[in-house]
This record gives structure tokens, sequence and C-alpha cells, in this order.
């Protein structure tokens, strides 16, 4: 191989990582884990879910014979990560920035503060997740924080996880009729379509973090 065509193969390749890099993908600092949304094995078909991580939209897979959708994740931290579940999300903002994603609601969502605890081995390690309910601080939805834009009433527990997953979000088993379910959740898709716009848009950088208050141990780390 000449050294034009070792060039233009350098270029190719510098080309096609640069975008992982700037959106974060591959970056050292990250950790990336997989994310289960587990629907009842009643449903004969699953949903699509609308995810939301650090700003971006997230994208879900669905796995039809498991009867579930997952999702790949670069976590920035998972130390004081939370998942919120939630049926709409809203914003406040200052002079066109937006400053902090909030809860529209009082009470209506379910957060989870999902912190791990790495346990190292011979030449490997793994994750252990302490799971704790909690609660939102003046409605102010903290950056480090999986979104799920879902009826909370839906949620029977968030339990497990480690290394390569995190913790399952396991749906009830009595969501009712399918027609009903799949149209509350078309509902819900199109009611995320306003907090669509904002997302890949939204700063991190906030001037004071809002940490949400724990309510109960739902799962201690092993």
């Amino acid at each position: 191989m000449n050294k034009k065509a070792q060039a233009l193969k350098v270029v190719a390749f510098i080309a096609f990582i640069a975008p992982f890099f700037i959106k974060g993908i591959y970056n050292p600092s990250t950790t990336i884990l997989t994310g289960i949304i587990q629907y009842p094995d009643t449903i004969q078909t699953v949903p699509t879910s609308r995810i939301y991580y650090f700003g971006s939209k997230i994208i879900s897979t669905v796995v039809s014979n498991e009867k579930k959708a997952q999702y790949n994740i670069a976590l920035h931290n998972t130390n004081d990560l939370y998942l919120l579940v939630i049926d709409s999300i809203s914003w406040s903002s200052e002079e066109n920035t937006i400053k902090h994603l909030i809860s529209p609601h009082q009470n209506n969502y379910k957060l989870y503060s999902l912190n791990s605890e790495k346990t190292i081995g011979n030449n490997s390690y793994h994750l252990n997740w302490k799971i704790e309910s909690a609660e939102l601080i003046d409605g102010i939805i903290p950056d480090n924080t999986i979104i799920l834009i879902l009826n909370p009433s839906w949620v029977s527990k968030v339990h497990g996880g480690d290394s390569i997953y995190l913790p399952t979000i396991t749906l009830r088993s009595d969501l009712g009729d399918e027609a009903t379910l799949r149209r509350a959740t078309e509902a819900l898709l199109l009611e995320a379509l306003h907090s669509d716009s904002v997302h890949t848009k939204v700063s991190s950088a906030v001037k004071k973090q809002h940490t949400p208050r724990i309510t109960t141990i739902l799962s201690p780390a092993a």
C-alpha cells in the first residue's frame, strides 16, 4: 500500500470515529451499560419507549421474543445516577437558555437513586447496585438522570444490575389489554414531541446541583 493510500485510510478512520468523540460515546471517562425495560409475557408487541439522558435522546431496541426493550447508554458517572419514570417533562429557562429539566407534576413520578459499588477481582471488576427510592427537590431533575417517559404507575420494581446491565425496570403484569396499552404509549410519545425539541440542546452545566432526597432503600449493594 502506497503512502497516499495509507494517508487516505487514516483520514477515513478519523472521520469515522470523530462523531463518537464529539458526542462522548467513545470516551474513556464514560461507562457503557445496557438498560432493560421488561414487559409482561402477556404483551404480544412491545411498544417503543422514549428515553433521555444528559440532553440526548437514547434509542431503544425491542427484543420481541423476550418481551423487553433495551438501550445502551454511555454514563458519565455510575455514582449519583438517577432513574426517573415520568409521563412528561418540562424545563425552566432564562434568557433563552435552558437551566434545568423539571417535573411538571407534584408527585406523579417514580425516582430511583442508583449507586454502584465496584468489586475488583483478577483482571476484572464487578458492579453491585444500591437502589433507593428518592424525591426531587423543587421538581428539578438532576443532570445525571436517565429519564424514561412512561406511566410511573406501570412500574412494578427496579432491581438487579451488574457490570454490563443497569438495574432492570420491570413493569406490572396487570397493565390491561394490549390495545389500551398501545394507545397509552402512543399518547406518551406524542406528548414527548415537545421535549424532543430541546434534547441535544440542553446544557449540562448547571450552576447548582439539586440532589434528590432519598426516601427508601429498595436494594442495598451486595
